[in-house]
Formats: C-alpha cells, sequence, structure tokens
C-alpha cells in the first residue's frame, strides 16, 4: 500500500496536492495508516520538529522529517528510549479534514527493554496533542470505515506517557496501556485526558491519576492492572469500571476519614462498577487508618464482585491482626445510585484443623473494637470435603442449620444476632473430612472450603480460610528429623500395598549427604543407587518393588539430611515411581515432613500435641473402628478401638509434647517443573554400575475403609 503523498516540502505543498492525491486515492480499495518513528535527527526533543522523525515507511510516494499528519494517516513510533515532549498545540485548528495536518493518527510508546527507563511521550504544561481515528485518503469522513488502528495511544513493555499539570491529550480512540505506565496530573493543578476507553493488559500496566487530574472517558476503564489515584482532588468521569483477578485498586489516601467519606477523590460512574483482584490501599500525608474509618471511592449505578485480596503491604497501611481492608456500599448521599467506600473492618475466619477435621470461627482481633456481629454463616466445599453428622451449632440458643449436606454447613438466626468478640472462636465440629473422597493414591486431598458470614448491618462477608496442622497426605512421605538428618519413607494415605521401585531427594541448596544409608547399603535386593551428590540422591530397583501398607514405614534411611546446626536448608522434594498403568501410578510428588522420630504421645488422638478433651472426642467418633485408624494409640489395645484407648487417654490426660499434628510439611512441587519420567531416573542409574531396563510391574491398591485421619507418623 503507497502513502498518501507524492511530495511533502512544507505544509503549503501538501494543500496543494491534494485534489491529485485524492485521484490517487481512489484506486486503493482501503485506507492504510502509516508510523513515522522518531529519531531525534533534529536534536532536540520537541514533537512539533519535523526533522526529530525519520523515514516514512517503505514503498510510499512521500517524504520524509515531518510530524505524523493524521490527515495522511500518520502514526508516530517512539521506541529508541528517548523522552519526547509536546510543548505547543498538535490538534487540529477546527475538525475538518485540511485542518488535521499537526494532530497525529495515533502513538505507540514502547519502551523496548528497561534500559534508560524505556521511551516516554511527555505531554508537558501548554502542550496538546490530539490522536484522531481517521476514515480515508484525507484523513476524515465521508468514508464510514475508519482505518484500522487509527486514534489510540498505546503503551508497550517499559513506555510511559505522562499528561503534566497543564498539559493536554486528546484520544478519540482508546489509551491503551499494554505494559508500561501512564501518568495523568502532579502536584501543580491541571492534566487533562480525554479518550474513549483506557484499556490495562495486565499486571505489567499502571494507571496513575494524582493532584487535580481530569480524566474523562466516553466508553469504559477496564483496569486489570495496578491504578493508583492519588489525594481528594483528582477527576475521573467513566461510564463503567471493570477489573480482573490481575487487578491491584491502590487508592492514596491523604485525608483524613471524615463520617461522610469525602476524604479521597471519588470517581463519578454513570454505570456499573465490577470488583476483582487486590485492594492495596496506601496512607500518606499523616493519615494513620483506624477501625471503622470510610473513604468514598466511587459514585455509581451498581456495583458488583469484590475485592478477593485485602493488601496490607502499601505505604502506611499496616494493621493490627484481625483488622482488613474491605469495599461497603451506601445509597445515603449518592447521587448515581450507590457509593463505594474504603473501610477498616474487624473480620471473622474459619480456622480448618487438617489432623482432626474441625472447623472453628475466630476473631482474630484482640486489640480493639467490640467484635463482629452475625446473623448467619456458612462453610462450603464445592469437592464435597464436608461431614453433616459431625455438624453442631456454634452458637446455641437461636441459631438453626439450614439443610446440612456434604457441599454446605450453615447457620441461621432468625429472631436476633451474636457478637464474636475479640479473640473470641467457636466451634463447630470435626467436619472436615477428606478422606472419604480420596478414590485414587497420590492425589492431593480436597482442601477446598469457604467461609462467609452476614453481619448484621445486611452485608455478606466473604471471609479467609486458613488451615493449620498436617493432615492426611495420601501419598508417600518423607519425614526428616531435623535434629540428627535420618530419614524415613512413610505411606501416609489409605491405601494398602502401595509398590514403589524408585524414589529421588533433591536440594537446591545442597543439603543431602551422599554417605545415606540406601536400600541399597542395607542389603535389600535389586536396590541400586545412583551417582550420589549433595543436591541429587536416587536409587532404583530393576528387579523388584518395595511394598507398604497404610501407616507404615517402608524404608529408615540415615545420614540423608545436613542438619540445620552445620549449615543445611529444609528445601528437599521427594518423588518416586510407582509402577504401572493409569491413575495411582507412575512418577509421583511426595511429600517432605521435618519432625522427630520421637515416641508416641500416647492419648493424642487428634494430633494436637496436648493429650486433652477434644481427644475424647476424637475417641469416641472412632469406637469400634480398626485401630490402625486412631494416631498415637498404644500399641497393646488390640485390633480395634476399645474402652482400652479411653483408659489410656485417661492416663495421659494433660500431657504435651511434639506430636505429629504440628509436622512443617514442605510445599508439594509443582507437577509442571518437577515431575519426571521414569526413563530420566533410569538414564541416571545407566551411568553408573547399573544396567537395567524400564520394568513395568502390576500394580495393587487395596483402599482400607477408615474414618477421618489414618494415623500420624509413628515410631
Amino acid at each position: 500500500m503507497f502513502s498518501v503523498k507524492t511530495l511533502r516540502i512544507s505544509f503549503v505543498n501538501r494543500f496543494a496536492l491534494s485534489t491529485a492525491l485524492l485521484l490517487l486515492m481512489a484506486s486503493i480499495a482501503s485506507a492504510q495508516s502509516y508510523s513515522y518513528r522518531w529519531d531525534n535527527g533534529g536534536g532536540n526533543n520537541s514533537w512539533g520538529t519535523g526533522t526529530n522523525w525519520g523515514l516514512n515507511p517503505p514503498l510510499n510516494l512521500g517524504s520524509n522529517n515531518f510530524t505524523p499528519s493524521a490527515f495522511y494517516e500518520e502514526m508516530g513510533l517512539i521506541n529508541n528510549g528517548n523522552t519526547v515532549n509536546v510543548t505547543t498545540s498538535q490538534t487540529q485548528l477546527n475538525g475538518s479534514g485540511a485542518d488535521n495536518v499537526v494532530a497525529a493518527a495515533g502513538v505507540t510508546v514502547d519502551g523496548v527493554t528497561a534500559t534508560g527507563n524505556g521511551s516516554k511521550l511527555n505531554i508537558a504544561s501548554g502542550g496538546s496533542l490530539s490522536l484522531l481515528v481517521t476514515y480515508g485518503p484525507n484523513g476524515a469522513p465521508p468514508s464510514a470505515t475508519p482505518t484500522a488502528g487509527t486514534g489510540n495511544a498505546t503503551i508497550n513493555n517499559f513506555g510511559t506517557i505522562t499528561v503534566q499539570p497543564g498539559g493536554t491529550l486528546t484520544v478519540k480512540g482508546d489509551v491503551v496501556v499494554n505494559s508500561g505506565t501512564f501518568t495523568v496530573g502532579g502536584v501543580a493543578a491541571g492534566g487533562l485526558v480525554t479518550t474513549g476507553n483506557v484499556r490495562q493488559a495486565g499486571v505489567n500496566s499502571s494507571v496513575n491519576l494524582l493532584g487535580s487530574a481530569n480524566v474523562n472517558l466516553t466508553n469504559g476503564a477496564v483496569l486489570n492492572g495496578t491504578t493508583t489515584i492519588t489525594g481528594p482532588n483528582v477527576v475521573f468521569n467513566t461510564p463503567s469500571i471493570s477489573m480482573s483477578n490481575t487487578s491491584v485498586f491502590s487508592p492514596d489516601i491523604t485525608g483524613l476519614a471524615v463520617p461522610a467519606g469525602t476524604g479521597h477523590s471519588v470517581i463519578n460512574v454513570t454505570g456499573g462498577v465490577s470488583l476483582n483482584g487486590t485492594l492495596r490501599p496506601q496512607f500518606h500525608n499523616g493519615v494513620v487508618p483506624q477501625l471503622g474509618n470510610t473513604w468514598t471511592l466511587w459514585d455509581s449505578a451498581q456495583i458488583q464482585g469484590n475485592f478477593t485480596v485485602s493488601d496490607t503491604s502499601g505505604a502506611g497501611a499496616a494493621l493490627p491482626t484481625g483488622l482488613r481492608y474491605a469495599i461497603t456500599t451506601t445509597t445515603v448521599g449518592s447521587v448515581r445510585g450507590v457509593k463505594g467506600q474504603l473501610t477498616v473492618e474487624n473480620f471473622l475466619t474459619a480456622e480448618v484443623n487438617r489432623a482432626n477435621g474441625q472447623v472453628t470461627i475466630r476473631n482474630t482481633d484482640i486489640t480493639v473494637g467490640p467484635g463482629v456481629t452475625i446473623t448467619g454463616y456458612q462453610i462450603g466445599s464445592a469437592g464435597g470435603a464436608l461431614k453433616p453428622s459431625a455438624f453442631s451449632s456454634a452458637f446455641g440458643g437461636t441459631w438453626e442449620s439450614v439443610n446440612p449436606t456434604a457441599n454446605s454447613l450453615s447457620e441461621l438466626n432468625p429472631s436476633s444476632s451474636t457478637v464474636v468478640g475479640l479473640g473470641a472462636s467457636n466451634a463447630i465440629g470435626s467436619v472436615y473430612d477428606p478422606v472419604a473422597l480420596q478414590t485414587t493414591f497420590g492425589t492431593t486431598p480436597v482442601s477446598d472450603l469457604t467461609f462467609s458470614y452476614s453481619r448484621s448491618d445486611g452485608r455478606t462477608v466473604n471471609a479467609p480460610v486458613t488451615y493449620i496442622n498436617t493432615g492426611l497426605a495420601n501419598t508417600l512421605v518423607l519425614q526428616v528429623d531435623p535434629t540428627d538428618g535420618k530419614a524415613r519413607i512413610v505411606n501416609d494415605s489409605v491405601f494398602n500395598n502401595i509398590q514403589f521401585d524408585g524414589y529421588q531427594v533433591t536440594s537446591a541448596s545442597n543439603s543431602l549427604l551422599t554417605a545415606w544409608n540406601s536400600l541399597q547399603d542395607q542389603s535389600l535386593a535389586g536396590w541400586e543407587e545412583a551417582a550420589p551428590t549433595i543436591g541429587f540422591l536416587a536409587e532404583l530397583n530393576p528387579t523388584s518393588t518395595k511394598s507398604v501398607n497404610a501407616g507404615q514405614t517402608a524404608a529408615t534411611l540415615t545420614g540423608l539430611f545436613k542438619t540445620v546446626t552445620v549449615g543445611g536448608t529444609q528445601d528437599l522434594a521427594f518423588q518416586f515411581r510407582v509402577p504401572g498403568t493409569g491413575p495411582g501410578t507412575g512418577v509421583l510428588n511426595g511429600v517432605v515432613r521435618y519432625a522427630a522420630f520421637g515416641g508416641l504421645l500416647i492419648g493424642d488422638y487428634n494430633q494436637s500435641g496436648t493429650v486433652d478433651a477434644a481427644d475424647y472426642t476424637f475417641w469416641r467418633d472412632r469406637l469400634g473402628a480398626a485401630g490402625a485408624s486412631l494416631p498415637n494409640r498404644d500399641p497393646g489395645n488390640g485390633g480395634v478401638i476399645s474402652t482400652a484407648d479411653y483408659n489410656s487417654w485417661k492416663s495421659h490426660f494433660g500431657n504435651s509434647g511434639s506430636g505429629t499434628g504440628s509436622l512443617g510439611a514442605s510445599p508439594v512441587p509443582e507437577p509442571s517443573a518437577l515431575v519426571i519420567v521414569a526413563a530420566s531416573l533410569i538414564s541416571l542409574l545407566l551411568g553408573t554400575r547399573c544396567r537395567f531396563n524400564v520394568f513395568v510391574k502390576r500394580q495393587v491398591l487395596c483402599r482400607v475403609p477408615v474414618p477421618y485421619r489414618l494415623r500420624g507418623l509413628v515410631s
């Protein structure tokens, strides 16, 4: 496609040739925009100096070194790390096509790399830039079809566009921040932007509005990156705001909270606000957030969704335990219908004890406020990991349960409310039961519980769920004693006859010992070591497998880990191979737990580290079941849970110790990063003293019918 120009020596020449050029353009099927690249050929940084702009694109009929012109469908490209200043009027004179010479058809600021902080376009005080959507060879209608790609301001990589106080940017298309930074305003007054949309593509895009910036959108704002609005004087008008899970909304509060919430800039939204992502406020100018403080952030026709994260990492935003930032709504004083307000609130959490399945509603705030008044709550599990038969009322009295199922446990108080006071906790029973869902060895137990509650002011709060202690891993566990470095492989699942023929232990910090007492060293038939290093230990058995039942120890490996006292780091990763095909076979991720190999804390059935009243409930609910399903049981009490186990609990009541319920566990590796194929392990062994092929063996999985937690790691 050819340019619309033949010769271009001055703007007068352009207009003189317009009539002739239109005849040429009549033969072109559709209009096309072109980019002039900034090359700073004029020796200054002024947008309006034509010699600063480089060559017209190849295959053109025009001339070079002119500022991009919307009349000729030209856009500016700034991608060489320079700063370009707009200090004069680069806009249309009266809106006609012939007057669009000094306006551009668009601009792209591409930082390319972080070197030199990227390319920059700066609209200085007194400067004005218009970016126009064009419609044909003369840049204006009568063509009904806009020229593709025109009318936008686009920021890529580390590029920046700044509209200083006193500067004006008019964008007939959109401001598109794929990555980089778009800033409007400053310390002085002013900074005006008018555009269709402001669109942030994702996490590496930033929009900053500060001082008395004035931003007016005709279509809406898509804020998927970080958006910061500073102070009480920003004017922001938009038809809508949409956020995704990558959004970070960061109001920078510089005005004290007042009852009306008018201490911060209020975004005027004629339509709706859709919330998601992270709320990350900042506080400056001596403002210290307190429980109950309120700042109005926007006034809109409607609000849907909510921020999923309350982030207290912003400047001055730290809060006492039990407080967080949230968005509340009110119709009082609203012009559009409903106001969204930043507030500091006391909130509740649901604590889940993996060791015994108990769920407790807690108020972790112990310092300020009257507590949280609620009229209802719900614990949910999409995967069905709840146990309705163990559910008991958290508050009693006039509270009523509502159709308890494996997916939902809830209570309502139809006639009153309850205050969950500072530091208070209310248990609802051992209702978390992922074991019932385990049908395949090696799959991670479901941990998908959700918690929400209704406050007395009618607001529903989606609250955090925290997990404590160690529950069923449903895989092989490498328990590492941090005091002496020995390790053991334990079947921490409900499945018997798990067979494995290879394993590997890795350490990114080189915290392994190469003289560990391997299975080969223990003369177990068929086991062969790979060449050991301080970052990698492995063994493979080409002729047979090692079988281990539920709760049993498959092997003890002394001298495996360099303890912390001599410079070791607890960063081990453990994988093993179960021969066969189908679910539960192949190379699987194990779990590493760091815990001493101490003796049993008899009677600590819920593995909390203390023999207390909760262990009685744990025993009572399992009375008559197989003895192996009761952790920390006296081995002499027979094969079935009975009154002998009650007597053991009673005689050890009040004892405490390390237990096994609080074993530190290393994160399970991401399969995409750490899963290895059997062939790779074998190839390592083939490079040493091992010479064997891949063996495929029959795998038999026998599920043991047990109640909640099968057992702990016992001596």
